[in-house]
C-alpha cells in the first residue's frame, strides 16, 4: 500500500500545482523511510522519484523557454506533460497497490538497476 502512495501523492500534487516542481518530494521521503524495510516499496518510490524528477526538469526547461517569449507554446505543452504524467502515475500506483512490479517506460529500468 505504501508503494502506491509514492505514485499517487505525486500525481495529486501534479494535478493541484500543475507545475510538478515539488511532486518528487513525497517519493523521496517514502524512499528514505522504507528503503531498508521493503524492496518493493523502495523500487516503486525510486521510480516515482525519477519519473517526477524528469517531469520537474522538463517543466523547468519549458519555463525557461517561456521566459524567452515562447509562452504560447510552452504553457499548453507543460499542461499536457503534467496531466499526462499524473494519469500515468495513477495507473502505475494502482498497479503497485495490487502488488505488481509495474515499471515506468524509461525510469523503471533505471530504478531497478539502482536497487540491484
Amino acid at each position: 500500500m505504501t508503494a502506491m502512495w509514492a505514485h499517487l501523492i505525486g500525481a495529486v500534487l501534479s494535478f493541484i500545482c500543475l507545475t510538478a516542481l515539488i511532486c518528487w518530494a513525497p517519493a523521496l521521503v517514502i524512499f528514505l523511510v522504507f528503503k531498508d524495510k521493503s524492496r518493493f516499496v523502495a523500487f516503486h518510490s525510486m521510480q516515482a522519484l525519477f519519473f517526477f524528477g524528469a517531469i520537474a526538469m522538463a517543466n523547468l526547461a519549458l519555463w525557461a523557454f517561456g521566459m524567452a517569449g515562447l509562452v504560447l507554446l510552452t504553457a499548453p505543452l507543460s499542461l499536457v506533460i503534467n496531466i499526462g504524467g499524473a494519469i500515468y502515475a495513477l495507473i502505475v500506483g494502482l498497479k503497485a497497490k495490487d502488488g505488481k512490479w509495474e515499471e515506468y517506460l524509461v525510469v523503471g529500468e533505471l530504478a531497478r538497476k539502482q536497487l540491484s
